[in-house]
């Protein structure tokens, strides 16, 4: 057993932590190291040392050569292999020959990202085994030796460059798509930039989307494929495949991933609770995670209205002031809600508290009540009228959402009201549309509490699950009351 610089002075956890304590101390009580910090029992030794290197080598333990190239592991060893969970921290691509501290007959490569395998090329050097590993910053590899067995299977494909890089030169143009306040007219330009640094005045002021476009000559080469480096364009390029826009079918296949997962792992949570595996102190990390969930969610929704309060009270009152009025917005009046100082929101109308929002503020608060009764029904046993009330509470879910959808189609055709209204209709849109998105998952999780319910799950004492959709329903209804007086009222 090797100790790093010292021996342990207490036991982890606190369960029994005393007894434990005393016990470790009884089995220190027991043994005397040696001046060169070495206790011998048997054929077993414990070797305490502060010079980490000299405590690998007195033992045998092969050091790593994988982190002279900038890259991090985790090994483990098995009957048959040595598995490496290898990830590349650095900022540089790696791609080099890396020496491995684990000999081997044959290796796998593996993607966790994409479960790609392979078989990677290797060869011996200076009496070391050594990998190809070709990484960009931030992937992850799983590496797999074996070394009494030889693997087969498609080789590992590498990337060497066959030329020298080609940079992209010539002429850009740049074509406005959508945005505003105007598009500005198409041009062209010699240098890859941002529009607003490329001294046209009216792009500099635009906000949308243009296509940069460009024609490369590619030489002749006999290359397999073209890597096309466009920089750190992160959220601002938007990926289309054959002529067609790829974002929303990538969207949906990470959504159906989500929802496979979420299904999955929620499922064996409610298997291990109903087979008995939670004790009172799991149960207890249940509590506090679902309580700080929710404050999350409080501080979310407090952005939102901190949004509309700053709007309403700071800014506005701030750009109607006589000097801003004297200089620079002579037309702009003070009055809520409005059209911003520059002229560029089309005119609109305000959704007022009746009818829609004060029948879906009773619809919230009915289903609140319906709610906290189906609660008693389950701490009572009795499951009929469990079952009745949270359906009913469910419906009252589904009716909320479904006029305020109606709501929303009446804004947008009926009163010109849309999320690019100004500030009004951004904080508008943002506060309701993200307190029906919240809606939406709070019936989910009913849902599927009730359908843990018609299959038995629950008892009286034990139905935490419940109480933790009961909690997010309720804090939806309040964020709601809160949003009807400040969005619909005031």
């Amino acid at each position: 057993m090797l100790f790093w610089k010292g021996l342990p002075e207490d036991v982890p956890g606190w369960n029994d932590h005393s007894e434990r304590k005393a016990h470790l101390d009884k089995l220190f009580d027991r043994l005397s190291l040696d001046t060169s910090g070495t206790i011998s029992r048997g054929a077993g030794r414990v070797i305490v040392n502060g010079d980490l290197e000299t405590l690998l080598d007195l033992p045998g333990v092969a050091r790593e050569p994988l982190v002279d190239h900038g890259l991090q592991f985790i090994r483990r060893k098995s009957v048959s292999c040595v598995s490496y969970f290898i990830v590349n921290h650095s900022a540089d691509p790696i791609s080099a020959w890396t020496a491995i501290g684990s000999p081997c007959r044959s290796a796998l490569l593996m993607d966790p990202m994409t479960a790609r395998t392979g078989v990677p090329p290797i060869r011996w050097e200076r009496g070391r085994v050594e990998v190809y590993l070709q990484m960009q910053p931030g992937e992850t590899r799983v590496l797999r030796m074996f070394p009494d067995k030889r693997v087969d299977g498609l080789a590992w494909p590498t990337w060497e460059p066959s030329s020298e890089l080609i940079a992209v030169k010539g002429t850009w143009r740049v074509q406005f798509v959508e945005g505003g306040p105007v598009l500005p007219n198409d041009f062209s330009t010699g240098r890859l930039a941002c529009w607003t640094e490329l001294g046209n005045e009216e792009a500099r002021r635009f906000a949308g989307a243009a296509r940069y476009s460009i024609n490369v000559n590619l030489p002749n080469s006999n290359a397999d494929g073209w890597f096309l480096d466009l920089g750190d364009v992160r959220e601002s390029a938007r990926v289309w495949v054959n002529d067609h826009p790829a974002g929303g079918w990538l969207l949906l296949v990470f959504l159906a991933i989500l929802a496979f997962m979420m299904v999955g792992w929620f499922s064996q949570v409610a298997g291990e609770s109903e087979g008995g595996k939670y004790n009172d102190r799991v149960d207890m990390s249940f509590r506090w995670s679902m309580s700080w969930f929710i404050f999350s969610e409080v501080m979310f929704f407090a952005a939102f209205f901190g949004a509309l309060y700053y709007a309403r009270a700071i800014a506005m009152p701030w750009l109607g002031d006589l000097d801003h009025k004297a200089f620079l917005w002579p037309d702009f009046s003070a009055v809520w809600p409005n059209v911003g100082p520059a002229g560029t929101v089309e005119a609109f109308q305000t959704i007022g508290p009746w009818p829609i929002p004060t029948i879906n503020t009773a619809l919230l608060l009915s289903s609140g009540v319906t709610l906290t009764i189906a609660h008693h029904a389950l701490k009572d046993n009795k499951r009929a009228s469990l079952i009745l009330w949270m359906v009913l509470t469910i419906a009252l879910g589904v009716l909320f959402l479904g006029l305020q959808a109606y709501e929303y189609a009446h804004a947008y055709g009926d009163l010109n009201l849309k999320l690019s209204s100004g500030v009004f209709g951004s904080t508008f849109f943002m506060l309701t549309g993200f307190h029906g998105f919240h809606v939406t998952v709070g019936a989910i999780m009913l849902m599927a509490v009730l359908g843990r319910i018609i299959r038995g799950h629950f008892t009286p004492e034990r139905h935490f699950a419940f109480e933790g959709a009961a909690w997010y329903w309720h804090f939806v209804d309040v964020v709601w009351f809160g949003l009807y007086v400040v969005v619909y009222w005031l």
